[in-house]
């Protein structure tokens, strides 16, 4: 079948164009066609790399609504961001988009964003295109504490054909404020809602593990994720987040996959090492000066030596918190 992948873009750094153009690379390998769909200008060398490229100036973000990302995970409350709410705009990259690509006649699109880990991209296409033979869609879980149904919407198969019309009809601004009003749901919730909502065939979801997000809107590792850019210290624990902790500055790990001892960070002024006194606890917290940047200098004595985080916003800790609760 005709199909193509359509990446969701914004790039407004360098960091975030070489994140861009290694996901291009990427899906070229898998010998698929490139639509990026971007609300800011690309330069010449992008464009190349790529089959369409649709430049949309418009983006329509909720500035009326803050939307807070957090975590709970024992006696805390991780609070990792605080944003006004993107959520519409970028279902509505997802319609406009479906509506470029069904004009050429295209039957499969794969939607993805531009800063996803594609170490396993090829993992994706073939388990959507395969569940898009009696499907409509195919979508992830994401993540969601309260257990509110929700679509992740970083990485999704449609069959352009039978998503488009629908997801045009049902997804529009009014709609989507409907359900906030309704509900006070975030995003993925009501993305969830709107595609049952337009009878969009879709079969069994499951979490999404194999292509997590590399950068944040503000450029940070996003949510503290440790992906296999870091391997030394992914072999440990998956998130290495920072955060405000009763005005101390503090290093907190979760997700831990290995025991942990002891472990040793620099903060851009001084090296703080901790001795975990209970490792059966599922997160680790180490007290900092306020840092410039987050190195990993050693865990259990084993140096590891890597730069996490080699500058921080003066503004982030404005909304990277933790709580206790």
């Amino acid at each position: 079948m005709k199909s193509i992948v359509i990446i969701g873009a914004w790039c407004n750094s360098s960091e975030k164009e070489e994140a861009l153009i290694n996901c291009i690379k990427e899906v070229k390998k898998e010998g698929l066609d490139v639509l990026v769909f971007t609300r800011l200008p690309l330069n010449q060398d992008i464009q190349k790399l790529c089959d369409y490229v649709i430049y949309d100036k418009t983006n329509p973000i909720l500035y009326d609504r803050i939307v807070i990302m957090w975590h709970v995970i024992e006696d805390r409350k991780i609070r990792t961001s605080s944003k006004y709410d993107w959520g519409f705009a970028a279902m509505e990259q997802m319609v406009k988009s479906l509506g470029f690509v069904n004009s050429l006649e295209y039957e499969i699109a794969y939607w993805i964003n531009y800063d996803i880990d594609v170490t396993n991209l090829n993992i994706f296409i073939k388990e959507a295109g395969s569940d898009l033979k009696d499907n409509d869609a195919f979508f992830f879980k994401w993540f969601c504490e309260d257990g509110i149904n929700s679509f992740d919407m970083t990485a999704v198969g449609f069959n352009v054909n039978k998503c488009y019309l629908p997801m045009k009809k049902f997804i529009t601004l009014e709609n989507y404020r409907g359900y906030i009003n309704k509900t006070d749901f975030i995003a993925e919730n009501i993305f969830f809602y709107m595609i049952k909502e337009s009878g969009i065939k879709f079969g069994k979801t499951q979490q999404l593990t194999y292509l997590p997000g590399k950068i944040s809107n503000e450029g940070e590792r996003a949510l503290g994720n440790i992906t296999e850019k870091f391997p030394k210290t992914y072999k440990y624990t998956e998130r290495v987040f920072l955060g405000k902790h009763e005005d101390k500055f503090k290093v907190f790990l979760m997700f831990i996959k290995k025991p942990i001892f002891n472990i040793s960070v620099y903060d851009g002024t001084s090296i703080k090492t901790l001795w975990v006194k209970d490792i059966s606890r599922q997160y680790i917290e180490i007290e900092i000066d306020n840092p410039k940047q987050l190195k990993l200098i050693s865990i259990n004595n084993e140096e590891i030596n890597e730069t996490l985080d080699p500058f921080i916003e003066p503004n982030y800790f404005d909304t990277n918190i933790i709580e206790s609760i």
